[in-house]
């Protein structure tokens, strides 16, 4: 996506803008618009418990097909995997959940309460911008991603960085033959030794780069949801200040909260009350004026579901 600023002369300087700004929607709660609207902040939350069980799990099978795909060996195979499967166990991936509709039927009964809630569009501009902001002053920021829902486009991703972590695995001597052959002419030399190090290294950096597409990935049952990601990351076991905790019914959820700032880039274009909300429009139009959400197209959805 190329960018280029405008200067606004705001407090907080220029905003990074797409050339062509999106409107992405949050379907939620009345409770959670409340919220959304009167503290003027998002929570990004973890992804993991959310309500697809495959969460931040298919990279690793997506690696295994490819590995598979290319006859590599079990012995490597088993120890990418080993290494992979430990990185999703460290880190977990805080987001918020956007989509490219605004107005569609399963979206308002899996997502706002069965339809009883809202659908708020935030501009995309801003949204890159506020992620980006925090970055700069050194706290926890967020990326902006589009979620892939067929096999070959995870493949199509994930394909260059295996690659390379194939080379790594081979210079690293990860495998039962490398191991024989080790025994049958002796010690290692000092250069071969560096030269495994190397690679090990190297393959540790590979693993590593996956945690940005780590939860990119959904299967296509969820490809109707066209979901745009607002994406943070938390390292298990690594205190972080910032880091708060919710509770539902059954769940201790961590989350990040990121205040709107400077309203008057209008963080929100558009809000959509469900097919079940029965608030007058004037009401929610009233709410947001006064919460400093300005110039704010409200209307009502146009699925007619009771």
């Amino acid at each position: 996506m190329s960018t280029h600023e405008v200067a606004t002369g705001g407090l907080l300087g220029p905003i990074p803008l797409a050339e062509v700004d999106e409107v992405l929607y949050h379907y939620c709660s009345t409770s959670t618009f409340q919220q959304i609207i009167s503290n003027g902040t998002i929570w990004l939350s973890a992804l993991t418990l959310s309500n697809d069980s495959l969460e931040g799990k298919l990279v690793s099978a997506v690696i295994k097909r490819l590995a598979e795909s290319d006859k590599i060996d079990a012995q490597k195979i088993s120890s990418l995997l080993t290494r992979v499967d430990f990185l999703e166990e460290l880190f977990e991936g805080l987001g918020l959940c956007l989509s490219k509709e605004g107005d569609l039927l399963s979206q308002w009964r899996g997502y706002a309460d069965d339809a009883n809630g809202f659908s708020i569009g935030f501009s995309a501009k801003y949204l890159d911008w506020l992620g980006s902001f925090n970055f700069f002053q050194h706290r926890a920021g967020f990326q902006r991603f589009n979620v892939l829902y067929e096999e070959d486009e995870h493949e199509r991703k994930l394909r260059p960085p295996f690659e390379e972590m194939k080379a790594s695995l081979s210079a690293a001597g990860l495998n039962q033959l490398n191991k024989l052959a080790e025994l049958l002419r002796g010690p290692k030399s000092d250069e071969d030794i560096a030269k495994e190090k190397a690679a090990e290294d190297r393959l540790s950096q590979l693993i590593l780069s996956l945690v940005d597409k780590w939860f990119l990935l959904k299967t296509n049952a969820f490809r109707e949801e066209r979901e745009v990601r607002l994406l943070s990351y938390l390292v298990h076991g690594h205190d972080s200040e910032d880091v708060k905790y919710r509770a539902t019914r059954n769940s201790i959820i961590a989350y990040r909260e990121f205040s709107l700032l400077e309203k008057e880039r209008m963080p929100i274009s558009r809000v959509i009350l469900g097919p079940k909300q029965k608030t007058p429009l004037r009401e929610v139009e009233h709410f947001l004026r006064i919460s400093g959400f300005e110039n704010v197209k409200v209307e009502r959805s146009k699925a007619t579901y009771r």
